[in-house]
């Protein structure tokens, strides 16, 4: 936890960001830690469209802070409680405690590691199949799909299946913040053949992503790890994790393709892993 002194250092120079209004001018880094009330989306925002549902979420603001985008927008990471994660390029928002603590919004202490169980981690190597009609880049979906991407920031969380959010840097230089993309490992097919993407009411499976025998490697099952694929984030250190014996945690493994898994592994080394690309045999 951030000490007092810490804190009133924060709040000083929070103090000088503030108009009239009472919202922060985005002039200033608004620091991880500090708790913030949103009060405006911009029109380039993947969440525009979603603002009359976001526009009064009270959020602590995650590493590594909230950067000015313009005199009026933060782009960065916020955890919102029941409301869950978002990152935002155009968000405007006031600070103060509203009542809340930083901890119980965000689950985690200041500075904390955000710990997520998504198939998709920093570092993985995917490709768009679909594009959500939800999303604020449907308007560009004919050159997204079939853009194979690295995952960045933060993890892909769900968001309606078959739908994740967050952000990617992909090959062809463009690097986009999504409210709803489907991803597989690449190679993946497109998930539609249509000129317009299925809303969230009406979702297409992911082939490449959706477990189709889930009870392969059910949560509780032993494994040992023979092989970490090239697009794992796992891969630079996988001679730490190749040839250890794991119990599959949290769900069962989610079969992507050429015989290997994603999903939670605790291992006889007393550490948990989150793989993307691996492959298992029987201990």
């Amino acid at each position: 936890m951030y000490q007092a002194a810490n804190i009133a250092r924060m709040g000083a120079l929070l103090v000088g960001v503030l108009g009239m209004s009472g919202v922060a001018s985005a002039q200033e880094t608004v620091p991880s830690g500090v708790i913030v009330r949103i009060t405006g989306i911009g029109r380039e925002d993947a969440f525009f469209k979603q603002r009359k549902d976001i526009v009064g979420t009270v959020c602590g603001v995650e590493d590594p802070g909230l950067e000015p985008q313009s005199k009026k927008w933060y782009g960065g990471a916020m955890t919102c409680g029941d409301a869950g994660n978002y990152y935002f390029y155009q968000v405007s928002v006031e600070v103060g405690d509203f009542g809340y603590d930083y901890e119980a919004l965000t689950g985690h202490a200041p500075g904390a590691a955000v710990v997520t169980d998504s198939p998709w981690q920093v570092g993985a190597r995917v490709q768009v199949t679909d594009v959500s009609a939800e999303d604020a880049h449907i308007d560009e979906r004919s050159e997204i799909v079939g853009q194979t991407c690295t995952v960045s920031g933060a993890a892909l969380e769900a968001s309606g299946d078959p739908w994740f959010s967050g952000q990617l840097k992909c090959d062809n230089g463009m690097d986009v913040y999504f409210y709803q993309v489907a991803v597989g490992a690449p190679g993946a097919a497109p998930t539609t053949s249509g000129a317009v993407a299925p809303s969230i009411a009406s979702p297409v499976a992911v082939p490449s992503t959706t477990p189709t025998v889930a009870a392969d490697y059910p949560a509780g099952k032993m494994v040992k790890v023979v092989d970490i694929a090239p697009a794992d984030a796992l891969y630079p250190t996988r001679a730490a994790l190749i040839g250890h014996t794991c119990s599959v945690v949290e769900s069962a493994l989610a079969p992507i393709n050429d015989g290997y898994y994603a999903g939670r592994l605790f291992c006889d080394d007393g550490k948990s892993y989150q793989v993307f690309m691996a492959k298992l045999s029987a201990p």
